[in-house]
C-alpha cells in the first residue's frame, strides 16, 4: 500500500508483542454481530488484565489483503486485527461526560 500507511501498519504490526485475528465462519450480518460481541468480551477480558489493545483495520478493510489474510487464519473470515501489549507507562483515563449530560429520566 505504498510507503505510507502501509509503512506505519507493517513497522507496528512487527513491533507488536502480540497480534490476533479476530474472524467468523461466514461474512454476513449475524456474522458481523457475532464478532461484536467477541470483539467486547475480548477487550473487557484484556483491561481486567491491564493490557491495551488497538486495532490494525487495513489487512481487513483491503480488498486484495483480506484473502492473504483469511488464507493465514485457516479460512475463517477475517473481521478485525487486534495488537495486546502492556503500557510503558500510566496512561490517563478517557475522558467521560457526566451522566447528567448523557441520559434522560423520563
Amino acid at each position: 500500500m505504498g510507503g505510507g500507511i502501509g509503512a506505519k501498519d507493517r513497522e507496528l504490526a512487527e513491533a507488536s508483542p502480540l497480534m490476533a485475528v479476530l474472524g467468523t465462519q461466514r461474512d454476513g450480518p449475524i456474522d458481523w454481530l457475532t464478532a461484536g460481541q467477541a470483539l467486547q468480551r475480548v477487550l473487557l477480558t484484556a483491561c481486567q488484565f491491564d493490557l491495551q489493545a488497538s486495532f490494525l483495520n487495513q489487512p481487513v478493510q483491503v480488498a486484495s489483503l483480506r484473502p492473504k489474510l483469511q488464507t493465514l487464519v485457516n479460512r475463517a473470515v477475517p473481521q478485525i486485527v487486534l495488537r495486546f501489549g502492556y503500557p510503558e507507562g500510566d496512561m490517563p483515563a478517557t475522558p467521560r461526560r457526566p451522566i447528567h449530560d448523557v441520559v434522560d429520566r423520563v
